[in-house]
């Protein structure tokens, strides 16, 4: 077992790697919190996307705003042709993980973005499940 030195902490109890409002994870005893809210409220009463939506603008949607975030997110979910013929190309038995890498490497290549610095914040499991869904349904 190893020796913790004078003054040295073992593992990262109290050790604060960073200041941030979106998350804090064992504040005050508890565990895992976005903006404020506890990961199980929030898993309890809200969709995916009325958190990622809290993780970008800093509040949960109403019913409007998460309309129009919906709407926004589904004009990003069609896969661009020449990422199908790309993602085609793979065998048929390559890992999920290597299909999602491949296809999150070709995206940004195939067309401009102009989002690209928050496309992983804006489509983080839609699109990736789109990536698997077409690479597996062959």
């Amino acid at each position: 077992m190893a020796q913790s030195m004078k003054g040295h902490n073992e593992g990262l109890a109290d050790i604060i790697a960073g200041d941030t409002s979106i998350c804090t994870v064992g504040k005050q005893g508890r565990g895992l919190s976005y903006r404020g809210y506890a990961i199980e409220d929030l898993a309890a009463s809200t969709c995916f996307e009325e958190v990622a939506y809290l993780l970008l603008y800093g509040e949960l949607p109403n019913t409007d705003q998460l309309d129009a975030y919906l709407e926004r997110l589904s004009g990003l979910r069609k896969l661009p042709d020449e990422l199908k013929i790309q993602l085609e190309m793979l065998p048929a038995n390559s890992h999920p993980m290597d299909v999602l890498r491949s296809g999150c490497t070709v995206v940004p290549t195939r067309r401009p973005w102009p989002l690209l610095p928050i496309l992983p914040a804006l489509i983080p499991l839609k699109k990736r499940y789109s990536l698997r869904w077409h690479h597996t349904r062959k």
